[in-house]
């Protein structure tokens, strides 16, 4: 991608890119003055600029007092990508190590936000996602739902066609590399909360099922998959923990990571005030539990990053310009929004997520979302299941 450069010029027009190279120039974050100064404009027109740049997603700002402060935003593609073409060895570095604001609260940040941007692409297109069966499609996103939601990383909503309600709910707790051991206090933490989650399950509420988000294959999430899905086939405890049970028939890791499972169900028991649970009541639990949970593991990572990157290929359809920069920047724009939208705990359905996104998206496409908000019920859900909005008739 030699001409990202020109591309960026392209786009942002010469006073953007000026604004780009200067943010650029700094090894710390700028003020808004300082990079007035050096292009020699008004404070208000560097921060109209800046402005711009953010909304687009290639800089990000953030407070020190009174000031505002700006960097790049390394978490985006095209930026990463202009990095390495135009600024040799140093650039290079400055876009692997990353060093937006986003990073600055931990890889496990970062990464729950990507996850929380790929439920919104899926609301944006009225898909459906990983976890949600095949006929169900996202109507909603929620950040930080607690109390009602312990489980509260993300709490994704999502009906079938022809329902006028959500019909099931997948509460998301995103753990970048969970030790899922009975010694390990975090994991302590992740499992109580699922647990009371699941003793606090509403009868006539829609159907509920608990998320594990870790970034991309790794052993315990992989032996927890495999758990999840035997126990899904079974109508109960006693004949999954039978069949797991079987001498020689699963690996001995996956019969080990469950008597670490069953540990840690009986803490968080303990700890929620159910002293001295029994054996059955333990394995009632856990059945409960692993039938009702799914195991992500996308890859979204910096160094291994297909399925951030297959994002970007999935909204060309309905990106301005309908190209794979476009599909880009729309996808770093809902990175960002999930920053934003984490700390206030909001719930976003499809129009407010449109609003959000309106200048980034075909301008051809209004007509196509009128369409669809007729087939959505309280503009929340397109219930189409295709792949784009051509192969599903409506352009």
């Amino acid at each position: 991608m030699a001409g990202t450069a020109q591309m960026l010029r392209s786009t942002l027009g010469g006073n953007g890119y000026a604004v780009l190279l200067a943010v650029a120039g700094h090894a710390e974050p700028a003020s808004g003055r300082a990079i007035a100064s050096e292009l020699k404009v008004s404070p208000t027109t560097a921060s109209t600029r800046l402005g711009r740049l953010e909304v687009a997603g290639f800089v990000r700002s953030s407070r020190s007092g009174r000031s505002v402060l700006w960097r790049l935003n390394t978490d985006s593609d095209v930026v990463r990508a202009w990095l390495r073409e135009g600024r040799g060895a140093e650039g290079a570095a400055v876009a692997e190590a990353g060093s937006s604001p986003v990073s600055t609260g931990g890889g496990g940040v970062t990464f729950e936000r990507k996850v929380a941007a790929d439920y919104l692409a899926r609301l944006l297109l009225g898909h459906g996602a990983v976890g949600l069966g095949p006929s169900q499609v996202v109507v909603s996103v929620a950040f930080q739902q607690a109390p009602e939601f312990t489980v509260d990383d993300l709490v994704v909503r999502a009906a079938a066609e022809g329902e006028d309600e959500p019909s099931l709910v997948l509460a998301v707790a995103a753990r970048r590399t969970p030790n899922v051991v009975d010694s390990d206090e975090k994991s302590q933490g992740l499992f109580r909360s699922f647990v009371k989650q699941l003793l606090n399950i509403r009868a006539d509420g829609p159907e509920l099922w608990l998320g594990l988000a870790v970034a991309g294959s790794q052993d315990h999430a992989e032996q927890l998959a495999i758990l999840a899905g035997l126990a899904a086939d079974q109508s109960g405890a006693e004949g999954f923990f039978g069949l797991v049970r079987t001498p020689k028939k699963f690996d001995k890791q996956v019969c080990d990571r469950l008597v670490q499972v069953e540990k840690l169900v009986r803490r968080a028991l303990v700890d929620l005030g159910i002293s001295e649970p029994s054996t059955g009541v333990v394995e009632q639990q856990v059945w409960t539990l692993l039938s009702r949970l799914v195991v992500l593991m996308p890859r979204v990572e910096n160094a291994d990053d297909p399925d951030w990157s297959m994002l970007a290929n999935l909204l060309i359809p309905v990106s301005r310009g309908q190209d794979l920069y476009g599909g880009t920047v729309l996808r770093d724009r809902l990175l960002v929004l999930a920053d934003d939208w984490a700390p206030s705990a909001a719930l976003v359905n499809v129009s407010m997520l449109r609003r959000a996104v309106h200048d980034l998206v075909d301008s051809g496409l209004p007509r196509v979302f009128r369409t669809v908000e007729l087939m959505l019920f309280h503009a929340a859900s397109c219930r189409f299941r295709y792949s784009s909005w051509t192969s599903c008739g409506v352009l």
